[in-house]
């Protein structure tokens, strides 16, 4: 009896703090009325004078409210009384809600365990009128966050309520881990862009993962932003629950026709191991599948619509340059012009330029690029000959884009460029014909064959140490080669080189055959599949999993100086004939176009193979 007295008189003094450490739950709002679609903060505040363990609150289920997001603080403070140090621990919890119904919302007891022990909140009502509201400034100044950060975060909050489209919610909150899609709009005008994000949510450990169908996006011009090659975690509270998040794919999407588009499921197969009561559990597979999102199409406005409008969606700047100012007759100018801005430049078409009878638009190029942040450009590059000297005007012009924000088009104007042409100085004139290659215009040079000097033969002494000398180079000469010999065929120096050029004529055979049949996605698809391939062999990254200018950058300098330009212009034709619209790339299907592009592709990838056979960055070869 004494013993178990003894252990339990330690036990009390081990367990004390425990036992009787104080507990403190409290629930509070920073505003009591709200307008409808107003966002405010709903704030769970644990506070402990012990050192207990406290989990995250469990929600209650919330009704005429919209969880938009949530953050943690943690305050520790140590107060010196009766002679010996208290330390309080308070963490609070905050939830960012939108309001989404009129009437009395009741935001009823969350439940928090501290300390193995739960606790219950109390119980908040409020109203929602339909009063908007400006954004106010926090009167309840809160002691981690300063008034001027709550009044820009409470602004950011409440713009991405206003803006946000649809967000899937999990069906069930046991589930080991759901898919879900975030949409930033359910309605849209022709060619404006619509964000379309997939991200998965995770209770437990995610071991690998497979996906088995990515959203084909039908009706949809589509551009990535970012395709994940690893998945990131972040915390982010769902109905009350703690999940781990990260992002699979996120894209811009741009209709082409009005009507309904569907977004459709991304499908993927997860190893998942969940936690037990002691520790993690055994691994299991599961297949899940995000909800389909259906987005209503309007067509663009016809009444109002400019007859110079180019079909641009979004905020474009135009912008001109011609270089120089100053041209001798019949000699190429270059003009170009830049769209620039948010929105999806790559749909733009060259407008009708207005020049002078006295100029000859020789050539026409064009560059176009879309970034992850939603911008957007595409470049004409112009060449201009003026066939008259004297004082020549490029006249402005005007085009006309659509602005999603206020449903209304606008103008962009050009200005007016000077140019002045002067008498040709003994310069060869451009004939009215396509440019001669460069080869073609190199100068010819008048090489004089010069006699060969005569040398007098004197007999030496020294002859028999010459030769000596020449035997002896002839011999390491002989024992090098056969060394060298020896080490390409022990480690295959050169094989690679071979081997690669083997696939690569294969992989184009392939191309070739397709274009024959007339199928035109294959063609693209396959061209597309063939450069990524070649790139990630030169680079020694293997495979197709990242963007075009991101495999340039692991491939050596000698060999994206060389194939960087050209290869970026074939892979765009093929990838809109490939994986555009029938409405965009039907203009560009013709077998003849299509042999040229893939003679390019040809000649620029066979460069990259012979550049990159003598590098060592490529270990070893990946089917």
């Amino acid at each position: 009896m004494k013993k178990i007295g003894k252990w339990m008189a330690l036990s009390l003094i081990f367990f004390s703090p425990y036992l009787y450490a104080k507990v403190s739950v409290s629930a509070t709002v920073d505003a009591n009325q709200v307008g409808l679609g107003e966002v405010f903060r709903y704030i769970i505040s644990v506070s402990t004078d012990g050192s207990t363990t406290m989990d995250a609150p469990r929600l209650p289920n919330l009704q005429g409210v919209e969880l938009l997001g949530q953050s943690v603080s943690d305050e520790r403070r140590m107060v010196f009384n009766n002679g010996a140090f208290q330390s309080t621990k308070t963490k609070k919890f905050i939830y960012q809600l939108k309001a989404s119904r009129k009437g009395t919302v009741v935001l009823r007891p969350a439940t928090v365990v501290v300390g193995g022990k739960s606790y219950k909140t109390n119980r908040i009502q409020m109203k929602v009128d339909g009063q908007v509201r400006r954004p106010r400034r926090n009167r309840n100044r809160d002691p981690f966050f300063g008034d001027e950060e709550d009044d820009l975060f409470s602004q950011l909050l409440k713009k991405r309520a206003e803006q946000f489209g649809f967000k899937s919610q999990p069906g069930n909150p046991k589930e080991a881990f759901f898919i879900q899609v975030e949409v930033d709009k359910k309605t849209a005008v022709v060619g404006e862009q619509v964000t379309a994000s997939w991200y998965i949510y995770t209770r437990g450990q995610i071991r690998d993962i497979d996906t088995l169908k990515y959203p084909s996006l039908k009706g949809f011009w589509k551009e990535d932003i970012e395709i994940a090659t690893r998945l990131n975690f972040t915390n982010e509270v769902v109905n009350g629950i703690v999940y781990r998040k990260a992002l699979l794919a996120s894209y811009a999407l741009f209709p082409i026709k009005a009507g309904e588009a569907k977004i459709d499921s991304y499908k993927a197969k997860c190893t998942v191991v969940t936690a037990s009561n002691f520790g993690f559990g055994r691994p299991y597979n599961f297949t899940k599948a995000s909800r389909p999102v259906k987005i209503k199409v309007l067509d663009l406005p016809r009444e109002g619509q400019p007859a110079n409008f180019n079909g641009a969606v979004g905020l474009f700047q135009v912008k001109t340059k011609l270089q120089p100012r100053t041209i001798p007759v019949n000699q190429p100018v270059t003009y170009k012009i830049r769209f620039e801005g948010q929105g999806n430049a790559k749909l733009i078409d060259l407008p009708q330029l207005e020049l002078p009878p006295s100029v000859e638009l020789y050539d026409t190029k064009k560059e176009s690029k879309f970034f992850k942040n939603g911008t957007s450009y595409k470049e004409f590059e112009i060449l201009l000959i003026p066939r008259e000297e004297g004082r020549l005007v490029i006249p402005s012009f005007n085009v006309s884009m659509f602005n999603p924000e206020k449903q209304e088009y606008y103008t962009r104007d050009t200005g007016v460029i000077e140019l002045n042409v002067v008498a040709g100085k003994g310069q060869k004139e451009i004939p009215n014909s396509p440019l001669t290659t460069q080869a073609d215009n190199k100068p010819k040079v008048d090489i004089k064959i010069l006699p060969l000097p005569e040398f007098e033969y004197r007999e030496s002494y020294v002859l028999s140490a010459l030769h000596k000398v020449l035997i002896w180079a002839l011999l390491w000469t002989l024992a090098l080669t056969y060394l060298l010999v020896l080490a390409r065929n022990e480690l295959g120096w050169g094989k690679r080189k071979k081997d690669l050029t083997a696939q690569l004529k294969v992989r184009l055979s392939k191309v070739h055959k397709a274009l024959d049949k007339g199928h035109w996605e294959v063609v693209g698809a396959e061209a597309a599949n063939t450069i990524y391939w070649l790139l990630g062999e030169v680079s020694g990254v293997g495979g197709s999993h990242q963007e075009l200018d991101k495999m340039l950058m692991e491939v050596p300098p000698s060999v994206r100086k060389e194939v960087e330009e050209p290869l970026k212009q074939v892979m765009n034709y093929f990838e809109v004939i490939g994986f555009a619209p029938d409405e965009i790339s039907n203009q560009l299907k013709n077998k003849k176009t299509a042999k040229e592009n893939l003679a390019q592709l040809e000649k620029v990838l066979s460069k990259a193979v012979r550049l990159g056979a003598n590098s060592e960055t490529v270990v070893e070869l990946h089917s």
